[in-house]
């Protein structure tokens, strides 16, 4: 195995990242790809390079090496425009020049194209910094800035991070733990999920786990939106309300006493769970969790936000990070309805469901 970084931060791959990074290769193309007999969904490539220099690495290229993406793709105004900001595994290799033009079109006056192309899982948004990686895979944390070329680990770093993190999983699970953005999917890294069972889990409860928004970011023409939503997010989801649940059955709350807990999601009240508390008092508990260290919003449906205006300081919400770490971190919001109303959180429609009705 082993571990690659990849610079993808000028022009004509910042174009690209929409076409097979951020999102699903186009579906024409990928019925072109059915074809020859490859069932693949995201995809980088590399250039021949000069005097085809770049083949030989490309061969080393197998099925479970891990890729950090260095892109340009700036999300927040204070972030620096360059970082990792892609996290992936590779599934298949394949140097198909025809393809590539299908994948990554030429434009104006390319003529170098990207024909060293490997197939890779769903590529997990994280955020990492220059700095924050060579702490991350060198001892001495100075393994260097942006990539140069498309390249692998040496040898005495990737012994240190295998001695570091155990294996590959450790490391995955150590980035998104600590630097992930969204939530992986099991069907693309079953190993992180299977890794967390029979695992003594650490909570700590904090009251930063929900990030306030500095400044709105600043957008220019050029600038770069969010691609998608995890398709994981459900399955965490679930993950966090099963803890949260057994948190409050087994008396794992500091100063709450519940009673009467029930698990009432299926039910589709508004709210995942609910408890009397030490007054007798009915709690409706909604509980968020995410595989990343920090939530910069979460999402509500509109059943959600009705419970919330109607029941106020009786609905609470229970956030859930690092949700496949054995050390989790949980805050518990007691007063959003009041803090909407005081304007210090905000609330933005994002999605509208469209149905036809039989008359």
């Amino acid at each position: 195995m082993k571990i690659w970084l990849i610079p993808a931060s000028d022009d004509k791959a910042t174009q690209n990242l929409s076409r097979s990074l951020e999102n699903e290769i186009d579906i024409d193309v990928r019925k072109s790809m059915r074809a020859m007999g490859l069932s693949y969904q995201y995809a980088w490539g590399a250039r021949l390079g000069k005097d085809s220099s770049n083949q030989e690495k490309f061969k080393e290229m197998k099925p479970g090496d891990i890729c950090f993406f260095y892109t340009a793709d700036q999300r927040e105004s204070d972030e620096p425009e360059k970082a990792y900001r892609w996290i992936s595994r590779i599934v298949g290799t394949v140097e198909n020049q025809k393809l590539a033009d299908q994948i990554w079109p030429p434009f104006g006056k390319e003529t170098e194209s990207f024909p060293l192309i490997y197939f890779i899982t769903a590529p997990i948004k994280i955020f990492i910094t220059t700095t924050e990686i060579s702490s991350i895979l060198s001892a001495n944390g100075k393994y260097g800035g942006a990539p140069k070329g498309f390249m692998s680990l040496r040898s005495e770093n990737f012994d240190y991070v295998m001695q570091r993190f155990g294996s590959a999983e450790g490391l995955m699970s150590f980035v998104l733990n600590n630097y992930g953005q969204e939530d992986p999917l099991e069907v693309d890294y079953p190993e992180l999920f299977s890794q967390q069972e029979n695992t003594e889990i650490i909570v700590d409860f904090v009251e930063d786990l929900l990030v306030e928004k500095k400044q709105k970011a600043k957008r220019g023409k050029g600038s770069r939106h969010p691609q998608r939503r995890s398709k994981q997010s459900k399955v965490v989801g679930d993950m966090a309300e099963h803890f949260v649940y057994q948190l409050l059955l087994n008396s794992g709350i500091p100063n709450i006493k519940a009673t009467q807990v029930e698990h009432v999601a299926d039910q589709k009240l508004g709210w995942d769970i609910q408890y009397r508390n030490a007054c007798g008092d009915l709690v409706r508990v909604e509980v968020k969790g995410s595989t990343a260290p920090r939530f910069s919003n979460f999402d509500l449906t509109i059943n959600e936000l009705n419970s919330l205006r109607e029941y106020k300081d009786g609905y609470h919400f229970y956030l859930v990070g690092s949700c496949m770490s054995n050390s989790r971190k949980i805050q518990i919001i007691t007063d959003m309805a009041e803090q909407i109303e005081a304007n210090c959180a905000t609330i933005s429609p994002m999605v509208f469901r469209l149905e036809l009705q039989k008359k």
